[in-house]
């Protein structure tokens, strides 16, 4: 009995086989997928599935083969900050006597540094000799270079530490790499010896290999880029807190290739600490208005350096970001930060667009990326900001 039944699975299964067969060889008929093609010694198969195997490999093969090297030559520089270029508050009506604390954050005194500060950040050149920089959309401010791919892409990363004082590196989330490309010192009996050159000296250089795999690239339904992020890793609070932040583009085959259909934006949300940068006390020594008044335990000095930004912007001086009525452009929202730097990106008179959602916010909490549509539904300057009360004036 049980070996009947063990055969009317046998002859059922075999079924399903011919006629999945039967329906991808009408697609191999209409792709012209000759006879001649098939070698003789694949054993017993019959004709129709040895015809169907090949056209499968085949365009598995032309699709893995579109995959390309994408070099990228990044450097790590040490540059002034300007988080309020405008010097002031761009938020806040003062023409309807509504308060506002921004000169706590901005305006220098004998214990406050202002909105200029020393930082560390990542730069783009054109090649190897790192002379030529490439330019960069100004709404990244301090962010780095956005590094594009499209899925199965290689991008080669040609890393050079400029900083005088400090190592550095590149370590990259969502992309796959092995040890010698991570970039991230822990005890893992590499990263913690002297042979781990993905930990860049001052002066020194390395190449990161990262491969975008299907795992980390759009699906069907996603935009045509989905948003990762790299940052420095040797001492990751500090190193952030520098600057050295930046975004990676996974997008769908052939998007690069082609015009481009929406305009993308990148915004790192960040409470940047620049008390917790490697260049407090750099920054203490160039901006402060009497340095021997500096108090580190001070919680209200701390507090005064803590910069709740958008790309290293604050106050609504984040310039550069448009769209015309009607448009449906693309946001993507990125955050490392730590238990008091969590976000909800809101843009007043919209809604965003995520996961076949609408939304009316963004969660952004530690390590945490978003790739969101939005649609400009009105003409106007609207409101993009933080809906976290003590972030909201950014």
């Amino acid at each position: 009995m049980a070996s009947s039944e063990q055969r009317l699975r046998d002859d059922i299964d075999k079924l399903r086989e011919k006629l999945l067969i039967s329906e991808i060889c009408m697609f191999a008929a209409a792709a012209a997928i000759v006879s001649p093609m098939i070698p003789t010694w694949l054993g017993d198969l019959e004709r129709g599935e040895v015809m169907c195997t090949t056209l499968l490999i085949l365009i598995a093969y032309v699709t893995w083969s579109q995959a390309i090297e994408r070099h990228y030559y990044i450097a790590a520089v040490e540059v002034l900050w300007d988080f309020a270029p405008s010097g002031k508050d761009l938020v806040t009506p003062k023409s309807y006597n509504i308060s506002s604390d921004a000169d706590f954050y901005l305006e220098k005194g004998p214990d406050r540094l202002g909105h200029v500060y020393k930082k560390a950040i990542y730069k783009e050149f054109t090649d190897a000799t790192y002379t030529v920089e490439k330019p960069k959309p100004i709404w990244l401010g301090f962010v780095g270079p956005i590094l594009k791919g499209e899925e199965g892409d290689v991008l080669i990363i040609h890393f050079k530490n400029f900083a005088k004082n400090y190592t550095y590196s590149m370590h990259a989330h969502g992309v796959k790499y092995n040890k010698t490309s991570e970039g991230a010192l822990y005890a893992d009996g590499y990263h913690n010896t002297n042979a781990a050159e993905d930990l860049v000296k001052p002066g020194h250089s390395h190449i990161y290999t990262w491969t975008i795999t299907p795992d980390a690239s759009p699906t069907q339904d996603s935009p045509e880029c989905l948003s990762w992020i790299y940052h420095s890793h040797v001492h990751p609070n500090e190193d952030t807190n520098a600057g050295l932040v930046g975004f990676i583009f996974a997008c769908k085959p052939g998007t690069l290739s082609r015009p481009v259909k929406q305009r993308h934006y990148a915004i790192y949300v960040s409470k940047v600490s620049e008390f917790r940068s490697w260049y407090i006390y750099e920054n203490i020594d160039m901006f402060a208005g009497n340095v021997s008044s500096i108090d580190l335990n001070d919680l209200i000095f701390q507090k005064s350096n803590a910069m709740n930004s958008f790309n290293g912007y604050i106050y609504g001086n984040l310039p550069g970001i448009n769209a015309c009525k009607g448009e449906t452009i693309v946001l993507h929202f990125a955050g490392l930060g730590h238990t008091t730097d969590l976000h909800t990106i809101a843009v007043s008179g919209h809604t965003f667009d995520q996961f076949q959602h609408r939304q009316n916010s963004v969660r952004i909490e530690v390590a945490q990326f978003a790739t969101v549509t939005m649609k400009a539904r009105s003409v106007g300057r609207w409101l993009m900001y933080d809906q976290v009360t003590s972030h909201l004036y950014v």
